[in-house]
């Protein structure tokens, strides 16, 4: 049987398996990836600080 999408249920199931298993390193990959925005916000920040009193 199809759904509304296209996929199988055994397609659904594939799909909901593989999330699962890369549940884990998702989580550390955003994890990593908001830390580096992070520091980014940080030095652009500072730069912007730093031109505005030396500007």
């Amino acid at each position: 049987m199809k759904h509304l999408l296209g996929l199988t249920e055994e397609e659904i199931k594939k799909m909901k398996a593989e999330a699962e298993a890369n549940a884990e390193s998702d989580k550390k990959a955003k994890e990593k990836a908001d830390k580096l925005n992070e520091a980014d916000g940080m030095i652009f920040r500072d730069r912007k600080a730093t031109i505005g009193v030396w500007g």
